[in-house]
């Protein structure tokens, strides 16, 4: 389990087909920085999950993998989502400071014969600690307007009390102050 979390720490850094090989070949199914989904779920659960990993110190999404009999299952996907979808999807759950990468893997070929001719997306969620906590912005399916969402285990959950205090302590530590934003945005007008 320790060097596949290794793995996956330097597939986070670094996304590669290798890397994301290497990360289905030996999955030990998801972790609070991991998540694996068939197929993309609504836009506004994915709004929630954005905010929930941001909020927890980032983490990836890989769409493509399934659960079947408590294992996981390489599928693939048969459509990709188009990035700009995505994006325009989800803007309205999420603050603008959230950033988040969508990466696409096509496999044709590789010495792992259980993703040839298979397609995966990879959700990566940056961990931006100066900006948290990230609140979500309107209501949807799964998702309430001004909740703070974050990674339990293996669950997108409304943080309580105390999880928001270690959210406010991890910003804190960053020694960020939004106080030169408003001085700058003063100045420019």
């Amino acid at each position: 389990m320790k060097s596949f979390k290794e793995k996956f720490s330097r597939f986070f850094e670094q996304p590669t087909r290798k890397g994301l090989r290497e990360i289905l070949r030996e999955n030990y199914g998801e972790l609070d920085s991991l998540d694996f989904k068939g197929d993309w779920p609504s836009l506004s659960k994915m709004g929630k999950h954005l905010l929930a990993f941001a909020n927890s110190g980032g983490g990836c999404i890989i769409v493509g993998v399934m659960e079947k009999n408590n294992s996981l299952y390489n599928k693939g996907l048969e459509n990709m989502l188009d990035k700009s979808t995505f994006h325009n999807g989800v803007e309205k759950y999420i603050p603008q400071k959230l950033n988040y990468e969508i990466i696409n893997f096509n496999y044709e070929d590789s010495d792992y014969s259980e993703i040839i001719g298979k397609s995966f997306q990879v959700l990566v969620i940056e961990d931006t600690p100066q900006y948290i906590p990230f609140i979500s912005q309107n209501d949807g399916d799964g998702i309430k307007k001004n909740n703070i969402y974050i990674r339990k285990g293996t669950k997108s959950l409304k943080a309580s009390y105390e999880d928001l205090q270690k959210i406010i302590n991890k910003k804190i530590e960053t020694n960020y102050s939004t106080d030169s934003e408003i001085k700058l945005e003063e100045h420019l007008s």
